[in-house]
């Protein structure tokens, strides 16, 4: 048996293994979840939520405006 014989054999076995657990009935509610994570909403995670800065907190701030940048053309 060649390498390129071996290998197509491999990522063949691979494939229908990857394909049975997808299509596996115990499998279907984890990647189901799985399917809604980009459509989950960020702000109700605090580590992933932006963090800003307050007016009060920029005026409190000596040299506020040195820490702006310019935009850039």
């Amino acid at each position: 048996m060649t390498f390129g014989a071996f290998a197509t054999l491999l990522v063949s076995l691979a494939f229908a293994g990857l394909f049975y657990w997808v299509l596996n009935p115990r499998n279907k509610a984890r990647l189901q979840s799985y399917a809604s994570i980009p459509l989950d909403d960020d702000e109700s995670d605090p580590l992933r939520r932006p963090q800003r800065q307050s007016d009060s907190y920029r005026r409190q701030t000596p040299n506020a405006e040195l820490h702006t940048e310019e935009p850039r053309p």
